[in-house]
C-alpha cells in the first residue's frame, strides 16, 4: 500500500512566510566557505542566515530550533507547490497540496538528531552531513536561481 506523501491545501493564496522561505532559495550571491573548503551550490551563507533570522523567533536570529525548522520546511514547500508553474500557464497537478507532516518530521530529525537547536553556525553543517538533503535542497536553489536569471534575461 502506498502512503499519500501530501495532503490538499485547499487554498489559492500564499502566506508570506510560504514566499519568503521559497524566496530564500532565489538568492544568487557569493558561495563562500562555511567551514574549511566544504561548500555546496546550497551552502550560500545568506540562505541559512536568512532562514535564522526570519523563522526563529523563540530566540531570535541568535539559533534555529527544531519546531522552527520544521516550520520553514513546511512553509518551503508549501510555497514551492503553490508559486510553480510549468510552461506557459500550464499548472502542475500537485499545485495547492502539502508535504505530509511525518515526512518533514524525517528531515528535521535527520538534521538535527536529537538536538532541539542549532546555531547559526551549526545548522549548515547538520544539514551538509546528509548527501540527499544537499542533492535535493541544490537542485531546488540551482532551478530557482536559474528562473530568476532568466526572467531577468527577459527583461
Amino acid at each position: 500500500m502506498e502512503e499519500k506523501v501530501s495532503i490538499e491545501k485547499k487554498t489559492a493564496r500564499i502566506d508570506s512566510l510560504e514566499l519568503f522561505a521559497v524566496l530564500l532559495f532565489c538568492v544568487d550571491g557569493k558561495v563562500e566557505s562555511l567551514w574549511e573548503g566544504k561548500c555546496t551550490v546550497l551552502l550560500i551563507t545568506c540562505v541559512f542566515l536568512g532562514m535564522v533570522t526570519i523563522f526563529s523567533w523563540a530566540e531570535p536570529d541568535q539559533r534555529l530550533h527544531r519546531f522552527e525548522f520544521y516550520y520553514f520546511l513546511d512553509s518551503f514547500f508549501r510555497g514551492l507547490l503553490s508559486l510553480i508553474v510549468l510552461k506557459g500557464n500550464q499548472m502542475p497537478a500537485k499545485r495547492g497540496y502539502m508535504v505530509n507532516a511525518e515526512e518533514i518530521e524525517k528531515v528535521v530529525n535527520q538534521v538535527y538528531g536529537d538536538n532541539e537547536f542549532l546555531d547559526k553556525e551549526s545548522l549548515p553543517k547538520a544539514f551538509a552531513e546528509t548527501k540527499e538533503l544537499l542533492d535535493v535542497f541544490g537542485f531546488f536553489a540551482r532551478n530557482l536561481q536559474g528562473a530568476v536569471k532568466l526572467q531577468k534575461l527577459r527583461n
